[in-house]
């Protein structure tokens, strides 16, 4: 039996969850291997050939002022992704006596290759079975 990997483990604690104004899309749970696909433009089929599958990123930055009790709950929301190894942290500084924080990350998110890019795909996948988690390995 084979062991599902830390990353995923740890992503799985936030399964199913939907934040409007956090995620660029509508998340579909639970993806593959535990990791969420971003809701497409295009129906999703119920099996999802995991070639067509890749790994998105969206920067974000943010100034958080530690004072300002929307500013930490979305603070702690952004650093509690980033310990669960689903998002990627950038930088990270401390202004002001510690009373804000300058955070740059990154968003990581699998998506499907809409089918007419995957029609005129250019190359061919070499591995037969590809892992998503290998994705999330930086």
């Amino acid at each position: 039996m084979s062991r599902i990997g830390y990353v995923a483990t740890a992503i799985y604690k936030f399964q199913g969850e939907q934040h409007d104004k956090w995620h660029p899309k509508k998340l579909i749970w639970p993806g593959v291997d535990g990791i969420p696909l971003l809701e497409p433009d295009e129906p999703v089929p119920e099996v999802i050939d995991t070639s067509n599958v890749f790994m998105s990123h969206y920067f974000h930055s943010r100034m958080f002022d530690l004072s300002n009790a929307e500013d930490v709950a979305y603070y702690h929301w952004v650093s509690d992704r980033i310990v669960g190894g689903w998002f990627v942290p950038l930088e990270k500084r401390f202004i002001e006596d510690g009373k804000k924080v300058y955070l740059e990350w990154v968003q990581r998110y699998l998506q499907v290759l809409p089918k007419k890019a995957a029609d005129r795909r250019p190359f061919t996948v070499l591995h037969s079975n590809p892992k998503p988690l290998d994705l999330l390995r930086m």
